[in-house]
């Protein structure tokens, strides 16, 4: 299945490519979706592991920096002025968008590419293809989820710091 191809998946130069497959037999669905996948105008594309290139992370890291900056300032306005506590809970959202930036980034992996069916990884913005089998879809939509999960208990763990803090 499409886990095994994503468990073959490494980071390299911000593109992804796969490790040589140690197995010596695989699945035929593994070899049919590789077959496809080296149809496509990209052959480093890798459903659930790799949809953006060099351009689009670099977007993902501003963004990443962004959300972490408005949260520290907001942290430090929260403090100085002495802001309630119910409050001090809506730090959660640039903190939310901050690891959201930092893990698309660090993952080579776009939400929103995953979950509209797109991949880019080419060097400009702009240029998205999409992504034609369903399997492939599925397995970016688990991936775009497991970022959006661990990108909302890092907007919980700010908030609930922002709580405690004087």
């Amino acid at each position: 299945m499409i886990e095994a191809v994503e468990n073959r998946a490494e980071v390299f130069d911000g593109l992804c490519t796969r490790k040589p497959d140690r197995r010596s037999r695989r699945s035929h669905h593994v070899r049919s979706l590789e077959a496809h996948n080296e149809n496509m105008s990209t052959t480093s594309y890798q459903p659930g592991v790799c949809n953006i290139g060099p351009a689009e992370r670099q977007q993902r890291l501003n963004i990443g920096w962004g959300g972490l900056a408005v949260t520290f300032a907001a942290l430090a306005a929260f403090v100085i002025f002495q802001v309630a506590d119910p409050w001090r809970l809506l730090v959660a959202i640039p903190a939310i968008i901050g690891a959201t930036g930092f893990l698309q980034y660090r993952m080579h992996f776009c939400v929103n590419f995953a979950m509209r069916g797109l991949y880019n990884l080419g060097d400009k913005l702009g240029t998205e293809e999409n992504v034609v089998d369903a399997e492939m879809r599925r397995a970016d939509q688990r991936k775009g989820l497991q970022i959006i999960g661990l990108s909302l208990l890092a907007g919980a763990a700010v908030a609930i710091i922002a709580v405690l803090l004087p």
